[in-house]
């Protein structure tokens, strides 16, 4: 399936700044079941922004504005040819062993309610393990745009009983580090609507992969209690949020700053 996204990031300030930095890891790559046919980050004013890999090897390009400026956009759009793998991520870069992601971080340190989440999960093999763990943190943890926020970790949102996709994901990887499973966060896009009609919303997309010895990584999807299909963009990984952000970024100013966000995906064809 052919998807293509538009994905529009303003900042504004209410007084002109001096100075901003964004690290931007919104670029999708090519493995097997995902062909980026096109793609481009860029500044609305400046063009094409530059580009470096981090440790796991997500795209990351770089908006710096070294002049006085109280708006700074960025457009991060392209097509994907995305297959059916039934969840198997084969074939993407991996810089680091599936142990590494066996570490707890920031957002995904445990305590005994994920633990006692993760010990209820029974399955007679590994993949119906986790398929279980995904269908408990599915029924346990409602979907709330308003009962977390971007900083949230997965302890606090087992506890509030609700949260987003972001939310799902860490509770995810947590309890299957528990359980033994290497785990890590992933953000992309999700076409979660028919082909041809539009979709707009104010995020990107969150799910997790584990690690399954025989198998390889297996991505799961929490929030919707499925395993990423041709509808999934695949555009980074880290071991919980703040390494995989779609955008993050510092300024320097006496201004309030606002945020925009506008994603677009939809179905096209090879015409278009």
């Amino acid at each position: 399936m052919l998807i293509r996204v538009t994905h529009k990031t303003v900042y504004r300030y209410d007084r002109p700044i001096d100075f901003s930095f964004q690290a931007i890891r919104l670029t999708p790559r090519s493995y097997h079941g995902q062909r980026v046919m096109s793609w481009q980050v860029r500044d609305e004013n400046e063009g094409l922004l530059p580009t470096h890999t981090d440790g796991f090897r997500n795209i990351v390009s770089m908006l710096t504005l070294l002049k006085e400026h109280d708006e700074a956009h960025v457009v991060a759009e392209g097509v994907v040819d995305v297959t059916d793998q039934k969840g198997i991520v084969d074939g993407a870069p991996e810089p680091l062993p599936p142990l590494f992601y066996l570490r707890e971080s920031p957002r995904t340190l445990v305590n005994d309610s994920l633990r006692d989440l993760a010990a209820s999960v029974e399955a007679p093999d590994p993949v119906a393990q986790l398929h279980a763990l995904m269908s408990g943190i599915h029924e346990r943890v409602r979907y709330d745009t308003d009962a977390t926020h971007v900083h949230t970790t997965a302890a606090q949102a087992l506890e509030e009983g609700a949260g987003v996709c972001q939310d799902h994901a860490h509770i995810f990887i947590t309890c299957a580090r528990t359980l033994g499973f290497p785990s890590r966060y992933v953000s992309g896009y999700l076409l979660s609507h028919p082909p041809g009609q539009e979709e707009s919303f104010e995020a990107s997309h969150a799910w997790a992969e584990s690690y399954i010895e025989g198998v390889g990584w297996v991505g799961f999807d929490p929030a919707n209690q499925v395993c990423p299909t041709d509808q999934y963009i695949r555009t980074a990984v880290a071991l919980d949020y703040d390494g995989a952000a779609p955008v993050r970024g510092v300024w320097r100013g006496a201004a309030e700053e606002s945020l925009a966000v506008t994603v677009t995906v939809q179905h096209t064809s090879a015409d278009q």
